[in-house]
């Protein structure tokens, strides 16, 4: 199937950026001159330009132009996006909680998400995530002994991708599902609501580069300080 034009546009920009062409706070080309340069109506261009606008790549000044934000090369890996660059992309400082800490043997349902044997060991981490003071979800992330065996309690305090990156693994992409569920009475606890109130489940399992499973994470959200913005097109 092809691929839509804008969408091309889309990923050679943000590659562009994310290898460092462009600096932050530095002018892209114009939406004129890029239509030309892919012989494609500004409209197209436009349709691409929003979306990174939108995913936090870009940002504009009225009657200057479009800019690379000063913070998208530390903030996203590769496309992926952890809490910490999500929240500060919104506006938000960010801090943690710790639930949990532990080894233990997978579920049938970490087994299959990892892509690991029943008998690998796993860390299971469970913790509160902050936005500017306000519990905003609880995080319960699986990996496996084998890609991270020296982790420690003292490396939740900070991003765990940014863990998996000083381990010398690079990011390639991940897998996000997302679903509509209500608080159990523990999350509830932790989030500062009622049982029962509606949350939004993002599912998301991290894979590598060479495109092997580092980390499974369940992360939920309180619906009522979260939410999922896309932009689409036929």
């Amino acid at each position: 199937m092809r691929i839509p034009i804008h969408l091309t546009i889309y990923e050679d920009i943000k590659k562009d950026i994310l290898n460092g062409k462009f600096a932050p706070n530095e002018a892209i080309p114009s939406e004129r001159n890029i239509s030309v340069h892919y012989n494609v109506s500004r409209m197209t261009v436009r349709q691409a330009i929003n979306q990174l606008v939108f995913d936090g790549y870009l940002y504009r000044k009225k009657g200057s132009g479009t800019f690379v934000s000063e913070k998208v090369r530390g903030n996203f890996a590769k496309g992926v996006i952890g809490f910490e660059a999500e929240m500060e992309r919104r506006g938000y400082s960010t801090s943690n909680q710790e639930l949990l800490f532990q080894k233990e043997l997978p579920s049938d349902e970490v087994v299959k998400a990892l892509e690991i044997e029943s008998f690998e060991g796993v860390f299971h981490i469970e913790r509160v995530r902050f936005a500017d003071g306000l519990p905003m979800a609880v995080e319960q992330s699986y990996r496996a002994l084998r890609v991270s065996p020296n982790l420690k309690e003292r490396d939740l305090s900070d991003s765990l991708m940014k863990e998996l990156e000083v381990l010398g693994y690079e990011i390639g992409y991940a897998d996000q599902s997302i679903h509509a569920v209500l608080a159990t009475e523990s999350q509830a606890a932790a989030l500062g609501i009622e049982p029962k109130s509606p949350l939004l489940l993002v599912r998301l399992i991290i894979h590598s580069s060479d495109g092997d499973v580092l980390q499974y994470s369940l992360i939920y959200y309180r619906a009522d300080r979260y939410s999922v913005k896309q932009i689409l097109s036929p």
